[in-house]
């Protein structure tokens, strides 16, 4: 062979001549090149130290070697020689705690020496003359696989062993075995494959080792020892399997392209590992996992989103595979679907808008909100539909829900959000709906506020610690009466898209349609919904605001009136009623006027605050009376 092969391999940083009638050289010897090493009768090749020589002596094990190697295909270089006993393989390894060792089974089950080149690196390629010629070649050389570590503790002839030998049972022994020597649920499946095609005398069928590899025995072997748990390997293994992560201080799991949160996801992946598992057990692993995943897990880009077929990614218009690698924990449960159409949804969109365009396309962009999950888009708004009985309201409500699916959205009543454990409902939620809410008084809005703009807030659920997360949810309610609330400063009245449906749905209609719902929840209306959704979400990103019609204006103009008690005092009495009369007796007019409307009252300081802010008046002392009636009183002056 050309000799100058050797120094091509990139295996080894040198040679050596060797001692006479030796295969190795002496103490210390001299670095030589390959061509000055070349006109000896007897060399050695001084292996890198991140390389590994399997020497195969015994011609049964040494033809297995050379048949694993080409029939996986393993990047790594083989050497014979005419006259010598078997072959050497050479391939890399960075695992610097395996050792040196002869006549030490792998764990496939062949028979070698195995000299690491940090130990050993002495190889001899030509001995009396006769050189070392490569049979096989692939480059770049690869790590060893796990198949070929050394087992110094451990040797079976699974080269004698075919069926009525004890093969089945010995091979259910072997997984303890590995197990205990570090491997992983896949790496002894991908071993026991190794050892069933090259190296048994008689191999398993196919069925028989499926059996095997799948039979729950073969989990229990490689997660229990005798009859102890070992909870840390099994949460490991759930945790690489099921790709659990803590996402917002939650577990979450990997399942149908989400991550879902909380403990009843991930005992289920257990339970389908093992379904004998304890309560206890599960309890372990559980605990365990709370440990090791420390970090927090950042979620996907906003502008990915889940559907049934795919992750839809809204920059590009493209469909992608689901993968583990998007951190998403909602997915919408219909296809996306860019050629759907429906005149049924363009038909009642444009009789809930009463054709108003612009209310149709801010109900598309309330929509398409709800599906991104930020509560910061458009400004960070909430919608509340406005209008009598049977205007459709619940209609839209009820598209909205179902486009979402029922794990997507909470029903929380405006006026609850502030109740001790209401919070929680809205964790990964991506939108409140709240139909036909009450319409009594809200005297905090605190929670609404931070809500409606994405601010972390605390939640609590009964018997479990509290935590802070930051809601995402899009608010949408409806209501006949717009409850009245505490809004000194204006900061939640900014905060509403007030949306005015004014038609009319009943059975005397011409066009009622009782099944309208059902109709509207079929695959066909839905995947054209999520595009009219999609369309109003893409408009709301452009402009970084919703699109605010002049009857949505309207109707917040006058519940600003209708919110503010003062105010509708104000527009309610003349003028010349209020201007330089006594601020005592203006108050008991406000007073009577908030009994007979159903205004909570101000404070008499706040009040006259209020006035003088609305009319530029200021509160001035006058004086009535003459004599001992002259007294002082407090007056609106312009």
């Amino acid at each position: 062979m050309d000799t100058k092969d050797f120094d091509e391999l990139g295996i080894y940083k040198g040679f050596v001549k060797n001692q006479k009638g030796k295969k190795y050289p002496g103490r210390n010897p001299k670095l030589l090149s390959l061509l000055e090493v070349d006109e000896f009768d007897s060399f050695s090749g001084v292996m890198n130290a991140n390389t590994v020589l399997f020497d195969a002596d015994e011609e049964l094990h040494s033809e297995i070697l050379r048949k694993i190697i080409e029939g996986e295909g393993l990047a790594c270089c083989m050497t014979d020689r005419n006259g010598d006993r078997g072959y050497h393989a050479t391939m890399i390894n960075s695992n610097t705690s395996l050792k040196k060792a002869d006549k030490v089974m792998l764990a496939c089950g062949i028979v070698v020496d195995f000299h690491p080149g940090n130990s050993l690196p002495y190889e001899c390629l030509k001995f009396n003359g006769a050189e070392r010629n490569i049979i096989y070649n692939k480059m770049p050389y690869q790590e060893i696989p796990k198949y070929f570590t050394p087992l110094p503790k451990s040797y079976i002839d699974f080269t004698n062993m075919g069926e009525g030998d004890g093969r089945n049972s010995t091979l259910f022994s072997y997984i303890l075995t590995l197990q205990s020597n570090g491997f992983s649920v896949d790496e002894i499946r991908e071993c026991f494959t190794i050892l069933n095609r090259y190296v048994l005398a008689e191999p398993l069928p196919d069925s028989e080792l499926d059996t095997i590899l799948r039979d729950e025995a073969f989990k229990k072997q490689v997660f229990f020892q005798k009859s102890k748990f070992s909870h840390d390997k099994f949460a490991e293994h759930i945790r690489s399997k099921y790709h659990v992560k803590k996402i917002n201080g939650q577990l979450h799991v990997y399942e149908d392209g989400i991550y879902k949160p909380g403990y009843e996801a991930i005992e289920r992946a257990m339970v389908q590992e093992i379904s004998s598992l304890t309560s206890n057990q599960r309890k372990e692993v559980l605990k365990y996992l709370e440990v090791v995943c420390v970090g927090e897990e950042q979620a996907a880009a906003l502008n990915l989103f889940a559907f049934n077929n795919g992750i839809y990614d809204i920059n590009t218009d493209s469909l992608e595979p689901f993968s583990p690698q998007y951190i998403i924990t909602n997915k919408i449960p219909w296809n996306y679907n860019p050629d759907a159409k429906s005149d049924l949804v363009d038909s009642v969109l444009d009789r809930l808008s009463c054709g108003d365009a612009d209310i149709k396309e801010l109900l598309k962009e309330v929509a398409g909100a709800c599906l991104y999950r930020s509560a910061a888009i458009g400004g960070g708004k909430a919608a509340i539909l406005v209008g009598d009985k049977s205007n459709g309201k619940s209609t839209f409500l009820h598209m909205v829900q179902t486009m979402l699916g029922k794990d997507n959205y909470s029903a929380i009543d405006l006026g609850e959000l502030k109740d001790r454990f209401s919070t929680i409902m809205l964790y990964g939620k991506l939108a409140n709906i709240g139909d036909d809410i009450s319409n009594e008084y809200i005297a905090d809005t605190s929670i609404l506020k931070k809500m409606i703009t994405g601010e972390v807030i605390k939640a609590e659920q009964k018997g479990v610690p509290a935590i802070n997360f930051v809601p995402y949810a899009m608010h949408i309610y409806s209501a006949n009466d717009i409850p009245r609330m505490k809004d000194k400063t204006g900061a939640v009245l900014r905060r509403l898209l007030l949306i005015p449906l004014n038609g009319t749905f009943t059975k005397d209609s011409p066009d009622f349609d009782p099944f309208i719902k059902y109709k509207l929840s079929q695959p066909e209306c839905m995947e054209y919904f999520i595009q009219c959704a999609l369309d109003g979400l893409a408009a709301v990103l452009d402009n970084k605001a919703f699109t605010v019609p002049a009857k949505v204006q309207q109707e917040k103009d006058h519940y600003s009136k209708e919110n503010n008690s003062v105010l509708a005092f104000i527009e309610d009495s003349e003028k010349e009623n209020i201007i330089n009369q006594a601020t005592a007796d203006v108050y008991k007019q406000y007073q009577i006027f908030c009994n007979d409307n159903g205004f909570r009252q101000e404070t008499k300081i706040n009040f006259s605050k209020e006035v003088n802010k609305v009319l530029g008046t200021k509160t001035v002392d006058s004086h009535i009376g003459k004599g001992k009636e002259r007294k002082t009183i407090r007056i609106f002056a312009e």
